[in-house]
């Protein structure tokens, strides 16, 4: 569910800033593929959240 709010909050603040004609296009691009990159970064902690607890839980 983070995940979803995070990619989703930055792609309507791109969305937002370029309609608004103050960003270029290839910067809203470039963010919006950048914006990949902290989703990933929270993915790969949620993962290793649940496999430090599920360790903890088995031993």
């Amino acid at each position: 569910m983070q995940n979803l709010v995070m990619a989703r909050t930055r792609a309507i603040a791109l969305l937002v800033w370029n309609l608004a004609g103050e960003l270029p296009l290839l910067l809203s691009v470039t963010g919006h593929k950048a914006s990949t990159v902290p989703v990933g970064l929270n993915t790969l902690r949620l993962l290793c959240d649940a496999a430090r607890r599920r360790a903890m839980t088995s031993a």
